[in-house]
């Protein structure tokens, strides 16, 4: 596996609210901002995690237990 691309991998961007729909019909009176905002809250909770590259190839489907 080419390390720089697992890096590459390994570090977040922030959700751009211009790659929504404005014209969406959401559920339950939610808008936009809001769907934009909770997905952005989850990838900073995330970011520690993603921004650690696995110490070692995972095993391909199938293959261990």
């Amino acid at each position: 596996m080419n390390v720089e691309l697992e890096l590459i991998a390994c570090q977040p961007h922030p959700i751009e609210s211009k790659g929504f729909n404005p014209n969406a019909t959401l559920p339950y009176s939610c808008i936009i901002e809001h769907t934009h905002l909770a997905m952005n809250d989850i990838m900073s909770a995330k970011s520690p995690i993603i921004k650690e590259p696995h110490p070692q190839p995972l095993p391909a489907s199938g293959e261990g237990s």
